[in-house]
């Protein structure tokens, strides 16, 4: 057992940014290099071997998943960045498991691990998981969200995509989000995803400030300072550079949150996109450049108007797209793969060649200096919302002021 990554206290920025350029050579393995016709047929070239016997990487490994909650997005883009890499995969079927028996998730983790289980990816609705993870002798567990506290991958991914999205994710300086502003806006409080960014976007420089039913924006954590809450959420549109937009999270409600939204969660939802979510009336305050995010899965109507959904500013798939090359860099952290293993070069040299890419260059793209480093953030690392990381301070002109007429979304 090397690590756990329960919440984003648990590694160094460093090891956030090592992973940030492993997810990039994997992208740029996989990216479409012409057009959308030529690059769905390189895909379907590329992928096989990865996929298959050709691999190595990760052949002979286990990747189980616990989902003890319902999930789409993560469950499977974590099977498939497993299966990708050449792992075994385990998924717990919940409803056909001896959790239905009364069996608890910390027995069912240590049967998983039993059963040679090298990394648990685990979603529970309980809060921490350090307790579980602590029994395990051998066994990573990478939280794939807790309760309310937590959701790391996703803040990676989040994270990964507004660095794509401004310019910032190639070259060989920090990967910093210093100068942007990134605004929360919808069911804060209950919203684990939140905690997450919280935690996170603040670490790699960017402001975060949040704003959405008055009720709904502060946490009993203290993650949510009162200078970082907005009066609005068109106040909110207007002073950010991206909009991570958050669905009630009914299911997490109590009786006195429900009285306080009037009652009856139905009507207030009813008239809830005119009052905070992103309709066009809003969009229209939206920044030169700005964009929008939105962990899912999305309320149409609700946190957004529909007809939204397909406009070019809001990056709900290519969330999607990316969490996957995450938690491959992830996973292949987690799995002490090498780095020809976690690029693929070594393994697959044609599955480059695809694209028009010789090996040699996603590893390069890719690849840091020293691989990933070990726990432990840089002293003086700040934590507070809208801080700034101290090497995040010495990226001059480009960190300082956003461009608003950035360079293409996608490479």
């Amino acid at each position: 057992m090397g690590w756990h990554l329960l919440d984003e206290t648990d590694r160094s920025v460093a090891w956030v940014e090592a992973i940030f350029r492993r997810a990039r050579a994997y992208q740029r393995a996989f990216a479409e290099k012409r057009n959308a016709a030529a690059g769905r047929r390189a895909w379907a070239v590329a992928a096989a071997p990865w996929t298959g016997a050709a691999v190595s990487a990760a052949a002979g490994r286990t990747v189980a998943l616990a989902f003890f909650e319902p999930s789409t997005r993560t469950r499977l883009s974590f099977e498939l960045a497993a299966r990708r890499l050449g792992a075994d995969v385990l998924d717990l079927d919940v409803r056909r498991s001896s959790v239905v028996k009364g069996e608890e998730e910390r027995e069912t983790l240590l049967t998983l691990e039993a059963l040679g289980a090298e990394v648990i990816v685990v979603r529970t609705a309980r809060d921490d998981l350090r307790p579980d993870a602590g029994r395990l002798t051998r066994a990573t567990v990478v939280a794939g969200g807790s309760g309310m506290h937590a959701h790391p991958t996703q803040a990676l991914l989040d994270a990964y995509t507004l660095l794509e999205a401004f310019g910032r994710l190639d070259g060989s300086g920090p990967l910093r989000l210093s100068g942007l502003t990134v605004a929360l806006v919808g069911d804060v409080r209950h919203s684990r995803v939140a905690a997450s960014l919280l935690r996170l976007l603040p670490r790699l420089g960017a402001r975060v400030v949040v704003a959405g039913p008055p009720t709904l924006v502060r946490r009993d954590d203290g993650l949510v300072p009162e200078a970082a809450v907005v009066p609005s959420v068109e106040a909110a549109v207007e002073m950010a550079d991206a909009v991570v937009l958050l669905r009630l999270q009914k299911e997490r409600l109590s009786p006195q949150d429900v009285a306080a939204l009037g009652g009856d969660v139905d009507v207030f939802l009813a008239t809830y996109l005119d009052r905070y979510g992103l309709d066009a009336r809003k969009a229209r305050r939206l920044r030169p450049g700005a964009v929008v995010l939105h962990p899912g899965p999305v309320w149409p109507d609700v946190e957004i108007a529909r007809a939204l959904l397909d406009d070019p500013r809001v990056l709900v798939r290519r969330q999607v797209e990316n969490g996957v090359f995450v938690r491959m860099a992830v996973l292949a952290d987690a799995l002490g793969l090498s780095e020809d293993e976690k690029t693929g070069a070594a393994a697959t040299p044609g599955a480059f060649a695809a694209f028009g890419e010789a090996p040699g260059d996603a590893k390069a793209a890719g690849t840091a200096p020293g691989g990933i480093m070990a726990a432990g953030d840089a002293p003086g690392e700040p934590e507070a919302v809208g801080g700034t990381d101290a090497s995040a301070e010495g990226e001059g002109e480009a960190g300082a002021a956003v461009d608003r007429e950035r360079a293409p979304l996608y490479p």
